[in-house]
C-alpha cells in the first residue's frame, strides 16, 4: 500500500515506551541489534518494535508504516554495509518518518565515517563504536532516555501555551465533546443563534490551533470534527479524557 493512502485511511495509536527500529536485516549486521541496539532500548526502559521480529500476517510495508506511525521514538541505523552502501529500505523508511513525525522523535545512528547523502547530511547523526559495545549501549540508552523525556517536556510546554489561548467557550466545548471521537453541530437547530455563533467561532479557533480537524465523507457528503493527536493530548492534560501517553495520531 502507498504510504499516503495508508495514513489517510488508518489512524494508529501512539504507544508510550515503544521504539521503532529501522535497520538492515542482513545477518552480518545482526550483532549490532543483539549486542548494542536491543540492549540499549531495554536499558532505557523502552520496548523495541522491529518488523522482522514481529509475527507478520500481511504486508511488511504496512507493518513498517504502522510502526512509524505508532511508536513514540523512531530509531534508524543508517551505517554503510561492507560494500560501502547505505541500506535503501532503511533510508526509504527514514524518509517516510521525516514526512510524518517531528524531528525530536527521531534518532539516527551510524558506525561508519563515510560521507552521508546530501539530503540527510544536515541532520544530526550519532556515531557509535561497534568494537565497544558497553559504551555504545550506554550512549544509545542515554540518548533514548533524553529523547523520551524531551518529547514529554516539549509536548507539555506546547499544551500549556495552547491552554493559555483558550476562552471559556472553547473550554466548555472541549469538555462537552471530549468523549466523542467525531462530532458535528447538526444537533443544534438554530444555526445562527448567538450561542451557536460563539461555538462556531470557538471551533474555528481550535482548528487554527491544530486541536481539531475536519473529516468529510465524500460518499454521503457529511462532515464532522475530529480530535487531532495534539487535541487528544490537550483533553488528557485538562483531565477531560483518559491518561496522557496513549494518544492518537492524524497523518
Amino acid at each position: 500500500m502507498y504510504p499516503k493512502h495508508y495514513y489517510d485511511l488508518f489512524r494508529s495509536t501512539i504507544e508510550p515506551g515503544i521504539v521503532f527500529v529501522g535497520m538492515s536485516f542482513s545477518e552480518t549486521e545482526q550483532y549490532k541489534w543483539t549486542e548494542i541496539i536491543s540492549p540499549a532500548i531495554t536499558h532505557a526502559g523502552l520496548k523495541a518494535y522491529r518488523v522482522d521480529t514481529e509475527v507478520i500476517g500481511g504486508s511488511i510495508l504496512i507493518d513498517i508504516l504502522n510502526g512509524i506511525a505508532k511508536a513514540k521514538i523512531l530509531l534508524f541505523e543508517v551505517s554503510t554495509n561492507q560494500a560501502g552502501m547505505r541500506n535503501g529500505n532503511v533510508m526509504y523508511e527514514l524518509g517516510i518518518a521525516h514526512a510524518l513525525r517531528y524531528p525530536e522523535e527521531i534518532l539516527l545512528l551510524r558506525s561508519d565515517t563515510n560521507p552521508l547523502l546530501f539530503d540527510v547530511s544536515n541532520i544530526r547523526v550519532i556515531n557509535y563504536d561497534t568494537d565497544d559495545s558497553n559504551n555504545s549501549v550506554n550512549l544509545i540508552s542515554g540518548l533514548l532516555k533524553h529523547l523520551n523525556e524531551n518529547i514529554d517536556s516539549t509536548k507539555n510546554l506546547v499544551l500549556d501555551k495552547i491552554i493559555s489561548m483558550l476562552d471559556e467557550v472553547s473550554l466548555g466545548l472541549l469538555q462537552s465533546k471530549s468523549n466523542l471521537n467525531v462530532f458535528s453541530l447538526k444537533e443544534l437547530d438554530k444555526a445562527f443563534s448567538p450561542q451557536v455563533i460563539e461555538i462556531r467561532s470557538s471551533i474555528r479557533h481550535l482548528l487554527e490551533l491544530g486541536i481539531l480537524e475536519v473529516i468529510f465523507r465524500k460518499n454521503d457528503r457529511t462532515y464532522g470534527y475530529s480530535w487531532t493527536r495534539m487535541g487528544l493530548d490537550l483533553l488528557r492534560k485538562l483531565g477531560f479524557r483518559g491518561v496522557i501517553g496513549s494518544d492518537s495520531i492524524i497523518s
